[in-house]
């Protein structure tokens, strides 16, 4: 809706206007009355109305002045001039500041909703024209993020390139010169529910301060969001523009730490390769990149690291470690013993610490260990298994220290195998409560184990074991304690024989229903009877 905003130092005339505007026929919003063109003023730079309709003369500031004032400020409304005067010079300026149309008093009800017509629907068929430019910007954008996306994957797969194939397949403008890669990771706290929302919002405001910075500086860059909640670019420019470069590098993460406050729950870390001048190291850069991002879990989060500046002592041995505590983590999980759990993995992650293990190898540690799990325990299907792994990969990722990274492993392992405990012990109780809800329907007709076991799928022996942990009897004493309970009231309740009342719960047998009886209750049936009557 379109807001209309009505300026007249005679209210009666103002709202007059109001009462002949068809609001609900062309679609607009009554935006306020007021009556001096300084109020006017304000309103308009408080409210940005799409249209206003003003008299031509009013205190402290004209119609003429208003319009001018506003104009002159950089606001655009469709103005409407109404007067009670004729003068030609009146016409002749509202002309030249851009008024619509100059309507003279008594306004015409017509002429003045024609005229609101005329401009709703100019200003829609601008919209309009402004919407599909903009879509048609959006998708060029889409297209050049999408095509930068496909280049850092190439680099990233180590697939060979030359600068001209590179500028070629993927859209780019890169010289001979200076190569630089960085990342900046952005983490989430995990104990909190990740927001998708909001972490594309972050990304994408991320991506746009890489690309002020470096505008102007740079022969031409690739910048992309990556899954992992990280922005990369790859920057290409002159030898003589390195210290801007440095420079903006400088700025690019300062004003990233700055918009990142404004959020609750996120840090971020900038890893930055060393410079390279020939082309084909590029990958090499974008590792070495990301190897300094990772470094965050062992020199700390909201910080720019360097890849030049990491010690060369660091190993990689992740693999080692895994298939070092494999054997007894595995048999461990085997058995669900969660304290032999927490403990091969805290082993595992003790040896990367000697072996001064890179910070990616402790991400990868963490992902291998939950892999292993993953493989080593049945889930309802590959799909469900691999939902698991993408989510637990994701939040390793976000972990901002060795110790959040370890004690999320052991975590995520022992609360899926409580879980899977649970469940599966749900599942077994499940046939038992419904044998036992047939046994109560069903008490006097023949009961037997093999049946009921049968109907449940298990094999006889162990749900015969089953029903007993679950009920605290064996099947036989379950029976015939449902049996006498319904005895009794029986024998309470109504005037039916003792061999009535035997048959009815399923004895042939009335000696030995009573004999039963007898045992259970502790007295015969006729002397229980004898309680009651």
């Amino acid at each position: 809706m379109q807001k209309v905003l009505i300026a007249d130092d005679e209210r009666k005339v103002g709202f007059l206007i109001k009462s002949l505007i068809q609001w609900e026929r062309l679609d607009l919003e009554f935006a306020g009355l007021v009556k001096d063109g300084v109020t006017a003023y304000e309103k308009i730079r408080e409210l940005k109305p799409d249209i206003v309709i003003t008299d031509i003369r009013m205190p402290g500031l004209s119609g003429l002045e208003l319009i001018r004032k506003v104009t002159e400020s950089g606001l655009r409304p469709h103005f409407i001039v109404i007067s009670g005067y004729k003068y030609f010079e009146y016409a002749q300026q509202a002309i030249k500041y851009g008024v619509e149309d100059y309507l003279l008093k008594p306004v015409d009800e017509t002429e003045l909703n024609e005229i609101l017509k005329r401009i709703c629907e100019a200003e829609r068929s601008r919209q309009r024209e402004r919407g599909h430019l903009n879509a048609v910007e959006q998708k060029l954008n889409d297209s050049k993020y999408v095509l930068h996306r496909e280049f850092l994957n190439s680099l990233t797969a180590g697939e060979p390139s030359s600068l001209e194939t590179a500028n070629k397949n993927y859209g780019l403008s890169f010289e001979q010169g200076i190569f630089r890669v960085f990342c900046i990771k952005v983490d989430r706290d995990i104990r909190r529910e990740r927001n998708e929302q909001q972490m594309k919002l972050i990304l994408k405001k991320l991506g746009k301060i890489v690309e002020q910075e470096f505008s102007g500086i740079v022969k031409d860059m690739a910048v992309t969001l990556r899954s992992g909640e990280s922005v990369m670019a790859v920057l290409n420019y002159s030898p003589q523009a390195a210290c801007e470069a440095e420079t903006a590098l400088t700025e690019t993460f300062k004003k990233s730490m700055n918009y990142l406050d404004g959020f609750e729950h996120y840090e971020m870390t900038m890893g930055v390769s060393e410079e390279q001048t020939d082309f084909g190291r590029l990958s090499l850069a974008v590792e070495s990149a990301k190897e300094a991002t990772d470094c965050r879990v062992l020199n700390g989060m909201e910080a720019r690291i360097d890849s030049h500046l990491l010690s060369g002592d660091f190993t990689v041995c992740a693999e080692e470690i895994l298939e070092m505590v494999r054997e007894k983590y595995l048999g461990a999980v085997e058995i669900a013993r969660c304290e032999d759990i927490r403990y091969q993995i805290g082993r595992a992650f003790a040896e990367a610490r000697k072996r001064r293990a890179f910070g990616s190898e402790y991400y990868r540690l963490a992902k291998r260990l939950l892999g292993l799990f993953l493989e080593k325990e049945e889930f309802d299907g590959s799909e469900e298994k691999e939902n698991k792994r993408k989510i637990w990969e994701e939040t390793a990722d976000n972990c901002r220290s060795r110790s959040e990274l370890e004690e999320f492993v052991a975590d995520t392992v022992e609360r899926e195998l409580r879980e899977g405990l649970k469940s599966s012990r749900e599942r077994e109780r499940k046939p038992v409560l419904e044998a036992a809800a047939y046994i109560k329907e069903h008490y006097g007709e023949k009961l037997s184990l093999e049946e009921l076991s049968e109907k449940s799928g298990f094999n006889m022996n162990y749900f015969s074991e089953l029903f007993k942990k679950e009920t605290g009897k064996n099947f036989t004493a379950y029976v015939a304690e449902v049996r006498m309970e319904e005895a009794k009231r029986l024998l309470r309740d109504t005037n039916d024989a003792v061999y009535e009342i035997a048959e009815k719960v399923g004895y042939k047998d009335t000696k030995f229903f009573s004999q039963q009886f007898a045992k259970i209750v502790g007295i015969k049936p006729a002397e229980y009877r004898k309680l009651y009557y």
